[in-house]
């Protein structure tokens, strides 16, 4: 039955309205037909042969009560008024049975019986004509006339009377008869009809049922199905892979095709966003490394800058004491010479390393900023997602309003629109969600790109402190040069180099605060990082509730 499933539900309804409204037409027919047959017969009956009947039985009476008054106008005086009542009497009593007789010719005119009865005119009129001659006889008033009326009346007038009255018999026989078949006929058209309308009945009750059950497994089941399958999405499981038939041709057909694509584009969605969170994961865990990593470097840097402090101080020790022991001036000043060897290296070393932190925090903060930039990208798909959903939330409601003006007809397609607006509604819901922890992920990242930034600037001072350290550094290592060359200008020397041994110790001490920054910062970055993590995972547990792939 394709053809009918390919149908439109509106053509599907306007079959099965119609044809239901063509069965009721043609039980309505089939009644007013039999109903028509019957009412042929009664009318055929009340309106002919019964009446007919009545009125032959009628003149029947009236012609016996002439004859019984023309008898007693023998015995009568003439002339009495006894005589002229029945005289009078006489006259009507014909005069109506005459009357009867005609309306029952005029009845039966009409009729298939009217060849089967008798004639009847002719004796009729020749009776008429005995009794009118027989009163003659009568008002005569001779006893001969009298006599020969009393004769006449015995025998010529009672014969003609008797057949008259026997073929009146025999009509009223026939019609009797007539009105039995008619309705025997009618108890058969009654019976026929019966059976009939039993058998049309029957018919349209199959025909009835069948129609029924094609609009089931047309409109009812591919509902059940579709609603069947919402439910099992919606059920928590999160079972994108479910689809659809799509073999049909009709709104149904339409509405699986739709609920495919939608459930298709959004199991892309969620593995697109889940690979995307999955890469991120791996990027914060890479980051976590990293600042890990600069932390620990940047608690090494705090050990050397205290090297370099004590350093700093053992050399400003040593040229005081050069300044106040000039006698010792040679020894005094090949130690610092080489404590100044050595501070310039351990210089070299922390500008080297400096270097390295302001390259690593470069890197973090690049690396952070790719992060935001991924995150925006989340932002931008979430923001996808909602508007899809918002528009099969409007689809939906669009359909329940179709629903709701098809009537009780379309109480099951709305039901759908409902489950599918709820689909859409729980989907922005999700996606809320998920835009509000990426929000929490940007401003982290923010902190982040912001802390790094700070980071990257603080680098940079520290390794212009670190160049003047290392500056510092060689100006004492020429002056321990000149001071073995010129010991003359010893002491000038010495003081010059004290007071650069307090300039360095000042750098070093400013250069060990700055390195317990980096480290308190690094610390702080990478509890952010932890703390975006963690988020992240979060998300990602969220995304793993769907199912998007069929083998999953």
């Amino acid at each position: 039955m394709n053809w009918f499933n390919n149908l439109s539900i509106g053509k599907k309804l306007w079959l099965s309205t119609g044809s239901f409204f063509l069965f009721l037409s043609l039980i309505l027919s089939v009644s007013l037909w039999v109903s028509s047959q019957l009412a042929n017969d009664v009318d055929t009956l009340a309106n002919q042969y019964f009446i007919a009947n009545e009125r032959l039985l009628e003149a029947d009476t009236h012609l016996y009560r002439a004859v019984s008054a023309e008898r007693t106008l023998l015995f009568v005086k003439v002339g009495s008024p006894r005589y002229n009542n029945l005289k009078t009497y006489h006259q009507q009593n014909i005069e109506t049975a005459v009357t009867k007789l005609k309306e029952v010719d005029r009845i039966l005119s009409t009729t298939d019986i009217s060849n089967k009865l008798q004639p009847y005119q002719g004796l009729l009129m020749e009776w008429q004509d005995i009794t009118k001659n027989i009163i003659s006889l009568r008002e005569s008033n001779t006893r001969g006339s009298r006599k020969e009326a009393i004769n006449l009346s015995l025998n010529g007038a009672t014969q003609s009377f008797a057949v008259m009255h026997d073929i009146l018999d025999a009509n009223t026989s026939v019609l009797a008869d007539t009105i039995n078949t008619v309705v025997i006929d009618a108890n058969k058209h009654r019976s026929n009809s019966t059976s009939l309308l039993v058998g049309v009945f029957i018919v349209v009750l199959f025909l009835g049922s069948l129609l029924t059950l094609l609009s089931i497994n047309g409109i009812a089941k591919p509902i059940t199905e579709l609603t069947r399958r919402l439910q099992q999405i919606a059920s928590g499981d999160g079972d994108l892979t479910q689809r659809l038939n799509t073999g049909r041709l009709d709104e149904i057909g339409e509405v699986a095709l739709a609920f495919n694509q939608f459930a298709e584009k959004q199991a892309a969605l969620i593995r697109q966003t889940k690979n995307a969170m999955d890469a991120f994961l791996e990027k914060m865990s890479h980051i976590g490394g990293n600042m890990n990593s600069l932390r620990n470097s940047t608690q090494n840097q705090q050990k050397e800058n205290s090297l370099v402090s004590n350093s700093v101080e053992q050399m400003s020790a040593a040229i005081n004491e050069v300044a106040c022991i000039a006698v010792k001036t040679t020894d005094t000043t090949n130690i610092t010479g080489k404590l100044a060897k050595k501070g310039q290296d351990i210089a070299s070393e922390s500008l080297d390393f400096i270097n390295n932190i302001t390259d690593s925090i470069d890197n973090t903060s690049n690396v952070i900023l790719d992060l935001d930039s991924k995150s925006q990208n989340i932002t931008s798909v979430c923001a996808n997602i909602s508007e899809i959903a918002s528009q099969t939330n409007l689809l939906s409601l669009n359909a329940a309003i179709e629903a709701a003006r098809a009537g009780q007809s379309g109480r099951g397609f709305a039901v759908v629109a409902d489950e599918v607006r709820n689909l859409a509604i729980k989907t922005q819901e999700l996606t809320q969600q998920i835009n509000t922890s990426i929000e929490d992920l940007n401003q982290g990242s923010s902190k982040a790109v912001v802390s790094m930034r700070q980071s990257l600037d603080d680098s940079q001072i520290l390794r212009a402190k670190a160049n003047e350290s290392g500056d510092a550094l060689s100006a004492i290592t020429n002056s321990v040069d000149e001071v073995i060359s010129l010991t003359s200008q010893l002491a000038t020397s010495s003081e010059e180099q004290a007071v650069t041994s307090q300039n360095v110790a000042s750098s070093a001490s400013n250069l060990n605060e700055m390195a317990d920054d980096s480290y308190h910062l690094a610390e702080n970055t990478l509890n952010e990082v932890q703390s975006l993590k963690q988020v992240a995972e979060q998300m990602n547990q969220l995304l793993t509730q769907f199912k998007v792939d069929p083998s999953s």
